[in-house]
């Protein structure tokens, strides 16, 4: 439309030639309007305190934004993992299917992500690596693989050493998956429950706490429900039999 008009001053007598210089300076300034109207739709949006957004993309930053993970159906958002288990006597029947869930869950990470996997193994800690998180290469995930058929369950399940061991990993850990049939050697559940507030009082780690039952037992359900809500994590009952069941 300005250029159309533009011509046909152009096209006036000489009289009119202002004119001409006045279209002209009307066009000019109008496709700046435009453009910097232009310019303008694709800026990025600055919040008052942190880096610019596209309006496009303003997904959440914080834990929910990390990479996901899931162990025995339950979900999670973290970079750093550690699985934490029961491995005493009371484990025997469905440890090969827990095996494989952990198998699976290790499988799903990516590179980006680092984990490492611990057992509840009499009062000790059977571990596929003492103190580090490894980095979940194709190499580190084979290496996870072969532990898992390393040791086998057995004995009582006192948690505190491995309890510790998990918060201990370097890097620290941002989510701990902790899978128990039981703690039948401690002096009561409570003394659980005050290791984790000592060991984190920020809450900067979350827990998941997995509960599988075999009978009714309704003080240790107590106590993981609490770590797990104390904790920003969740809590999940899994039948004994139906570990291998859980997609």
């Amino acid at each position: 439309m300005f250029v159309g008009r533009a011509e046909m001053v152009i096209l006036a007598s000489g009289r009119d030639s202002m004119k001409i210089f006045i279209s002209i300076d009307r066009l000019v300034c109008t496709l700046i309007c435009f453009c910097v109207l232009l310019a303008g739709c694709n800026r990025s949006v600055e919040p008052a305190g942190g880096r610019p957004i596209h309006p496009e993309s303003t997904a959440a930053t914080g834990p929910n934004s990390a990479p996901n993970c899931s162990f025995m159906g339950v979900p999670g958002h973290a970079n750093r993992i550690v699985y934490l288990c029961d491995a005493s006597i009371w484990m025997i029947a469905p440890f090969d299917d827990l095996r494989m869930q952990l198998r699976k869950a290790i499988s799903g990470l990516t590179s980006d992500q680092s984990f490492n996997m611990l057992f509840i193994h009499y009062d000790s800690c059977l571990y596929m690596d003492k103190a580090n998180l490894n980095p979940a290469t194709a190499e580190n995930k084979r290496n996870a693989y072969e532990f898992l058929w390393t040791y086998g369950p057995g004995g009582s399940a006192y948690p505190i050493p491995a309890i510790r061991a998990a918060f201990a990993q370097n890097p620290h850990p941002e989510l701990i998956y902790l899978l128990a049939h039981d703690f039948d050697k401690v002096s009561s559940y409570q003394e659980v429950i005050d290791e984790v507030r000592k060991l984190n009082p920020q809450k900067a780690v979350k827990i998941n706490t997995i509960m599988v039952k075999a009978s009714e037992a309704p003080e240790f359900e107590k106590a993981l429900r609490t770590i797990a809500n104390e904790n920003g994590g969740s809590f999940t009952v899994v039948p004994k039999n139906d570990i291998g069941k859980v997609p």
